[in-house]
Order: structure tokens, then sequence, then C-alpha cells
């Protein structure tokens, strides 16, 4: 959802669209042209939104759908499959995608320029989250199963944290200011919450 109370989703099984309920009640269903499936995952408060789809042919992708109904699809270079995950208010896009080395992350610009950046070793990861100076939060689960979570700044290079004496660190979303909310494993299944400069 974003600030405007428009909210994303996708009904069908199989072959699935996307759709935007509008604050105002109205809902507006949408396929990519050409796809067997449309999963929108994020919508910014120009309504603007990204998401992955299934082409009938080759490997899943991904899409801005802009607010007039127009689409761009896009793959960052080498990528066997495409995951964007989040976009904000300047239409910049935010995810991971698949090589025959792992996963790893990536960040595409309005005009549709595509920066990359490599992960820890790991079977999969997500993008939750960017604060308001662009810094990129998620997780990673690694080879033996554990996920792990990490940030990236612009200038910087990818940090792992974990909380201690936790089996796993999943963050699930994070604010402006770069406060982390997720949660974790044994023992006990709580919750944490990681301040700004704070593990």
């Amino acid at each position: 959802m974003n600030s405007g109370g428009d909210i994303i989703g996708y009904w069908g099984l199989g072959s699935s669209q996307g759709y935007i309920r509008f604050s105002s009640g109205t809902i507006t269903k949408f396929a990519v042209p050409g796809s067997d499936s449309t999963i929108p995952n994020s919508i910014n408060a120009t309504g603007t939104v990204t998401g992955d789809y299934a082409p009938s042919t080759g490997t899943t992708r991904g899409f801005v759908r802009n607010p007039d109904g127009t689409f761009a699809e896009f793959d960052p270079p080498k990528s066997l499959s495409t995951t964007p995950n989040i976009i904000n208010d300047d239409g910049t896009v935010f995810g991971v995608y698949a090589t025959a080395n792992g996963t790893r992350g990536f960040v595409r610009l309005a005009d549709g320029a595509i920066d990359t950046f490599r992960l820890p070793a790991n079977q999969w990861a997500k993008v939750v989250g960017v604060d308001r100076k662009g810094g990129i939060y998620g997780y990673y689960v690694d080879a033996e199963g554990v996920s792990h979570g990490f940030e990236k700044h612009s200038a910087g290079k990818v940090k792992t944290f974990d909380v201690p004496g936790y089996v796993d660190t999943t963050p699930v979303g994070v604010n402006l200011k770069g406060d982390v909310v997720g949660s974790l494993e044994t023992p006990g299944f709580p919750a944490f919450l990681r301040t700004k400069g704070k593990n």
C-alpha cells in the first residue's frame, strides 16, 4: 500500500493478473502483455508499480507499470530470474536477481539505468526497504539455510548483521531513519528492533 491508500495485489491460480485498488474504491486489473503471470510487489505515491512476471517463454523478468498503464520490462545483466521488491517515490526500483553464482542485488533508476551489487554467498535474498538516504536493507539465506540481515549504503559495501544468540535474523521492514524490524527463530521466535547505529 502506498501513502495515498492505494493497494496492490494479484489474483488467479497459475496464470495470475495484478490489480490496484485505489483509495476511491476503484479496482484496475492489469497484466504485462504476453505474460503467463504478473505479480506486483510494490507501489509508490505516484501509483507506479513494480513487480515480476513470467513470460510465455523464458525466465522471470522485472517490470514497471506507469500510472498511464504503459509498461517497461527489464533485467539486470546476466540475470536468470529478476525480482523487484521495492519502488520509491522517485521511481527507483530495488530488488534481487539470480545468477549462476547466487543471488545479487540491483538498483534501477527511473531512467532505466541499472546498478548491481554483490551479496554474501547465498541461496536466496530479498530487499525489504530503503531509508531516506538510499540505504538498502534486506536479508539473505546462506548455504546452511540460516538467514542474515544486510544493509548497503550508497558508497559502501554490503554489511551483514545478526541478533546475538539467535539462529535466524530476518528483517521484514525499515523506516526512513534506517531502524529495522524483523523476526528471529529459536529460542522463542521473538521479534526484533534494530535502531540506527546499533546491532
